[in-house]
């Protein structure tokens, strides 16, 4: 255990929590913090401390943190006015608390008084050498391996190799959310808040030698040290991607950013100059960014910009081939063998060329099979697939006809009997394309309309192939996107001798 992940330590995987304000009120804090962490299986000691109870979510209440039995604490999580923050930081110190977080607001944010009391709470915690996240932050997620969500938002997500360091809490819970509704694991989560002592940089640091990250994600307002931020950065970025969502692109958001957590937004222009120094992958939204960590997460990272598409539709083939050529991807000519290949089990009418457009002459089995061709020849360096698990979309179709008794073309047991045998297939195939990733070593970046109704469809196909970790994008231009990214990250490497 290096230096770096033994000082994170009580606050990714505390033995101890201290939850300083606790309360029976189901609107505050109090409750909501410590409700979420203990119903979903925090397996570590929490004592409640709140003056003016005796019990809470079934455990004793403490008067103060100096009256818990067990010390130091590892953690604790203030949820207290913030008139009376300062007083509880106090307390923690003194009682050898070894980590922090001050949820509440009204500090550095408003300048003046409030930025005082921040600068006073950061002085308590460095002088004690307690670590401080905060304040006006949401709290800390980890699922492994303590099954550690310490946060307001009530979302349980998945363990997985993504770490994301969040100036707000609200992003944070987006990138949550859609990691839930997509499959998608996460390694460590922090609201960092107004850093008043632990900044980006130091969640940064800890990334990088954390073994259970392998993608970092950061959501940046501003940056006080920005050689420090650049330099840890730089560090972590030869390692692992390292990808920025750096807001306050305009007055307006500059504006914004002040307001929220008191960050300096700085000069757009030079930020996005020093990430590109940096080997930082810098990304526009919400959206971009997730897709981003997703195709990290999985991806292997391609040797070059030389695509190879193949389509189960021609309009989806044209749009990624437009897609391509916007991010910088060279649509390759493909060679004769490869060709001949493919003419041997496509269709005559095929369109022999890149895209490769199956043309409703195969579904499922086509991608897989021409995609593997595409794959092994030199020429590629990756495939964007575009259409799968459609047989699962039609499958739920089948069910809904099954259940619905209606039907005058068949029975609903042979409708059934048509559901399983196309989602059987769809699954074969599913695990074919997952296995040709690994095979060559290559990405294999996937987008299908099916995605669009994967829920209401409660489409098994699909949910198998992101619970490999292979995101399946919604449109051939996110695909292409992803796809940009990646290669982008084989040309930092390759500038700094690193591959």
């Amino acid at each position: 255990m290096t230096d770096v992940v033994k000082k994170f330590e009580p606050l990714f995987e505390p033995k101890s929590i201290a939850f300083i304000g606790a309360s029976r009120n189901p609107l505050k804090w109090g409750y909501q913090i410590p409700s979420n962490l203990i119903e979903f299986g925090y397996n570590g000691n929490v004592y409640p401390v709140n003056p003016h109870e005796s019990d809470l979510f079934k455990l004793k209440v403490y008067r103060s943190i100096d009256e818990i039995p067990e010390q130091p604490i590892d953690l604790a999580v203030a949820t207290v006015p913030s008139r009376l923050i300062l007083e509880v930081v106090k307390d923690c110190a003194q009682a050898g608390v070894r980590a922090l977080i001050v949820i509440a607001a009204g500090f550095g944010e408003l300048g003046g008084e409030g930025a005082g009391k921040e600068a006073e709470m950061a002085r308590i915690a460095r002088d004690s050498g307690m670590l401080l996240v905060g304040p006006n932050c949401a709290g800390v997620v980890s699922p492994e391996p303590r099954n550690l969500y310490c946060q307001m938002p009530p979302v349980k997500t998945s363990p997985g190799c993504i770490a994301m360091a969040s100036q707000s809490g609200n992003i944070g819970k987006t990138i949550q959310d859609l990691a839930t509704k997509y499959h998608v694991g996460i390694s460590r989560l922090v609201s960092t808040g107004n850093e008043a002592f632990l900044h980006m940089e130091d969640y940064l640091e800890y990334f990088g030698e954390d073994t259970r990250t392998k993608v970092v994600a950061s959501y940046v307002e501003g940056v006080d040290d920005g050689r420090r931020f650049l330099n840890i950065a730089r560090d972590v970025s030869r390692k692992k991607p390292v990808v920025v969502l750096k807001v306050g692109r305009t007055q307006a958001g500059q504006r914004a950013a002040k307001s929220h957590t008191g960050a300096l937004a700085g000069s757009r222009e030079i930020f996005h100059g020093a990430c590109r120094q940096a080997g930082l992958t810098e990304v526009a939204d919400v959206e971009e960014l997730f897709d981003t960590i997703t195709a990290f997460a999985r991806q292997p990272i391609p040797r070059g910009r030389r695509v190879g598409i193949v389509s189960e539709g021609g309009g989806w083939g044209v749009l990624a081939a437009d897609a391509c050529a916007e991010f910088g991807l060279e649509v390759v000519d493909l060679p004769e063998h490869v060709l001949k290949q493919l003419d041997s089990f496509l269709p005559s009418w095929w369109s022999r060329g890149n895209p490769v457009d199956l043309v409703g002459g195969m579904v499922d089995q086509g991608v897989a099979k021409c995609a593997e061709a595409l794959l092994a020849c030199d020429e590629v360096d990756g495939v964007i697939a575009l259409g799968v698990a459609f047989l699962a979309r039609q499958a739920a179709e089948y069910r809904r006809r099954a259940a619905s008794g209606t039907s005058k073309l068949a029975s609903p047991a042979l409708y059934e009997q048509i559901a399983d045998i196309a989602i059987q297939r769809d699954l074969e195939w599913i695990g074919e394309l997952v296995k040709l990733i690994d095979r060559y070593q290559k990405p294999m970046v996937i987008a299908a309309d099916t995605v669009f109704t994967a829920y209401e469809d409660k489409n098994e196909a699909l949910f198998a192939l992101m619970g490999e970790g292979v995101m399946v994008y919604p449109t051939p231009r996110r695909a292409a996107r992803a796809f940009a990214h990646l290669v982008e990250r084989h040309e930092y490497l390759a500038s700094v001798g690193a591959v």
